[in-house]
C-alpha cells in the first residue's frame, strides 16, 4: 500500500512520510463534517441513514485493513479483533481531540497513532 502522500516530493522519515498540508487540512475538515453528521443524525432520518453508512464503510476498511496485516505479519488478537480496534482507534475524533483541541501537531498524532496500534495489534 502506497499512499498518494507518500510520493510528495518532500522527503520524510520511514516512519513519518511528508505529506502536503493539503492533507492535514483534508483530515480536520474531515473530523469536522463527521462531528457535525454524528450529531445531526439523531435529529434528521436521512443524515442518520448516511451516518450509518459512514459508519459500514470504515467498518469495512477496518475489516480490509486487518485481514491485509494479519496476511504480513502475527497478531496479538484475532482478525475481527483487529478490526475492532483499527475501527475504534482511527476515528476522526481522536484527530481533532489531538491536533485541534490538545495542539498536538499532525505528525505528533500521526506518530503517537502509529505506537498506540503496534503495541495493541503486533505481536511481540
Amino acid at each position: 500500500m502506497n499512499p498518494s502522500w507518500q510520493n510528495s516530493s518532500a522527503k520524510g522519515t520511514a516512519r513519518t512520510p511528508s505529506r502536503p498540508a493539503s492533507v492535514s487540512r483534508s483530515r480536520s475538515i474531515a473530523s469536522i463534517t463527521w462531528a457535525t453528521a454524528r450529531a445531526a443524525a439523531a435529529r434528521d432520518r436521512e443524515i442518520a441513514t448516511l451516518w450509518h453508512d459512514i459508519n459500514n464503510e470504515r467498518v469495512a476498511r477496518a475489516r480490509t485493513s486487518a485481514r491485509r496485516l494479519a496476511a504480513k505479519t502475527t497478531l496479538r488478537t484475532s482478525v475481527p479483533g483487529a478490526a475492532h480496534t483499527l475501527w475504534a482507534l482511527t476515528v476522526p475524533e481522536l484527530y481533532v481531540l489531538h491536533v485541534k483541541e490538545a495542539g498536538r501537531s499532525p505528525e505528533a498524532y500521526q506518530n503517537w497513532l502509529a505506537d498506540v496500534l503496534i503495541a495493541v495489534l503486533l505481536a511481540h
